[in-house]
């Protein structure tokens, strides 16, 4: 069984912000992901035991296999495309209530600010685990799934400006 304490935090503390934002700016940034630190804890609290062999995948447009590789076949097999979910993430809270008819945008948006975050983590790590993503690809199924092109204007592991980019979709 996975304890709760084994289930990654979704969101890395570490945000770095761009040293180009105003005072009130950094202020207003702290503050959102703060306020994405508790909602994360709150969410990780409700958090039980869960059988280690039950995980879903969640696809950033949050559709099943045969939809992803339907609808956006180009990154249908993309490892920067998937997020692992507990079942009591993804019924209860990407599709609150076990309401598969909704998506929940604010859930969605917590999913792609983690994803940024591991992304991140691991191409600027420096750690001596092997590097597993590319942020090119990330580019490309964030503009795909977002339906957009303004993310691959973005430079090269210029995390900030995913996330600010991130940020206007939702």
């Amino acid at each position: 069984m996975i304890k709760k304490a084994d289930i990654p935090v979704l969101l890395c503390a570490s945000i770095v912000f761009s040293g180009c934002a105003t005072n009130s700016q950094q202020k207003e940034l702290e503050n959102k992901v703060d306020n994405l630190e508790s909602r994360i804890e709150d969410i990780e609290d409700e958090a039980t035991e869960i059988p280690s062999n039950l995980t879903y995948n969640y696809y950033i447009d949050d559709m099943s296999v045969d939809e992803v590789v339907n609808e956006f076949p180009s990154i249908a097999d993309y490892l920067e495309n998937l997020i692992a979910l507990t079942p009591t993430q993804h019924f209860g809270h990407a599709h609150p209530n076990n309401n598969t008819q909704y998506i929940s945008k604010e859930y969605q948006y917590l999913c792609l600010i983690s994803k940024t975050g591991s992304i991140r983590d691991n191409i600027l790590g420096g750690k001596d685990e092997p590097v597993i993503y590319d942020f090119y690809l990330y580019q490309n199924v964030l503009n795909t799934g977002l339906r957009t092109e303004e993310f691959i204007d973005i430079q090269e592991n210029d995390f900030d400006g995913i996330l600010n980019c991130i940020e206007k979709h939702y």
